[in-house]
Order: C-alpha cells, then sequence, then structure tokens
C-alpha cells in the first residue's frame, strides 16, 4: 500500500467531502487534502478521475513517507 495526500483547491462542502468518505479529508480554509492508502498507481487514478469528474482543482499530489520501523539497537 502506498499513502498519498492530494491536495485541493478551496473547502469541499460538506456533501462534497462525504464524497471521499472512505479517506481522510481534512478541510482547511484555502485548501482541502485528501489522505489515503492505495493498493497501486490504478486506484490513484481512480482516485483522481473522481476529482476531476466533480470539477475540483488539484494543487498538489504526494506520496506520503512510510512510518519508519524500528529496528533493534544491538547491545554494547
Amino acid at each position: 500500500m502506498n499513502g498519498y495526500d492530494v491536495v485541493l483547491r478551496g473547502k469541499l462542502t460538506p456533501g462534497l467531502a462525504a464524497v471521499f468518505k472512505e479517506y481522510d479529508v481534512l478541510v482547511g480554509d484555502k485548501v482541502t487534502h485528501i489522505r489515503c492508502s492505495l493498493p497501486d498507481q490504478s486506484a490513484l487514478h481512480g482516485l483522481l478521475d473522481r476529482v476531476r469528474d466533480l470539477g475540483l482543482e488539484i494543487v498538489q499530489v504526494s506520496p506520503l513517507e512510510p512510518p519508519a520501523e524500528s529496528v533493534p539497537v544491538p547491545p554494547t
């Protein structure tokens, strides 16, 4: 799974935000972030197609850093 942060221009209304209910939607004053984990590029394109079909403007798409795995430190 790969994580993405899709930034949209503007503040989504509650109705539009509900279209993305399967993702984490963070609505700000000037931009809205859709944060999600997707299995592959095809799923990412599906999300971006949905955004386009709704007439929303994409500002940025960024990969989210995977959580750092803790590695045991050997005793000294």
